[in-house]
């Protein structure tokens, strides 16, 4: 069935059809190793983001979306507007479980747990998600980006100083893994939801990385010229 009008003998469902086509042919040409495709119930973010290793919890009106349950997994795809419902394939979501779904009185409190990134093939009538997973990159020579990162993200938490700097300084030089460092500073340092999208959209862990330390140098400077520090 057609979408829209037609132009010519070529319909916009061909010409979208096409578009989808040759974006995965680029997209698997310029990325590592990509799993078969899968299909899992999709879950539309608005303007909030779910990095893979950490939780969110959220508030969602009633009733649930299908197969939204406590201990399933759903592909959680986050987007800008309302137009993300309808451009969705090609964009990146993240596998995660629903840790719980609990009903009160005129709303759903969901708490969810990233898994992993996850590149979107097509959505299907708003409900199913058609996808596939980036095999990890092969282990480099990452211990300076991941101690640079790691650097930056302690002169952030001593410039804050709130209640919980010396747990969070714990569970930074607790993870080693550079993926899961990047995610995790990603989720609670970078607090503005397009800087959280362009790290959720980065899938190699060294270039978010670096991606991060640009951030970070840039909220420090906010911070020192805040509290009136000269550089």
């Amino acid at each position: 069935m057609c979408i829209g009008q037609t132009c010519g003998k070529i319909s916009v469902h061909h010409v979208l059809c096409w578009t989808e086509s040759i974006a995965l042919e680029i997209f698997s040409f310029m990325s590592p190793a990509i799993s078969e495709m899968r299909h899992l119930p999709v879950f539309f973010l608005y303007r909030r983001v779910v990095f893979p290793f950490c939780p969110l919890e959220i508030q969602a009106a009633n009733p649930l979306p299908e197969n939204i349950d406590e201990g399933s997994e759903v592909i959680v795809l986050p987007v800008r507007n309302m137009m993300g419902l309808v451009f969705s394939r090609g964009s990146t979501g993240v596998r995660s479980q629903v840790l719980t779904a609990v009903r009160e009185t005129d709303h759903y409190r969901i708490k969810f747990q990233g898994i992993c990134r996850v590149h979107i093939r097509k959505v299907r009538s708003l409900k199913t998600a058609e996808f596939c997973e980036l095999s990890r990159e092969t282990e480099g020579e990452f211990r300076n980006v991941l101690e640079q990162l790691r650097k930056k993200a302690q002169e952030l938490i001593f410039l804050i100083n709130t209640d919980t700097s010396d747990r969070l300084i714990q569970l930074l030089e607790y993870i080693s893994d550079l993926s899961q460092l990047t995610d995790f500073i990603g989720n609670y340092f970078i607090l503005d939801f397009p800087r959280r999208l362009k790290l959720i959209h980065t899938f190699s862990a060294e270039k978010r990385a670096r991606l991060l330390v640009k951030m970070l140098v840039d909220t420090i400077s906010h911070y020192k010229k805040k509290k009136g520090i000269l550089e």
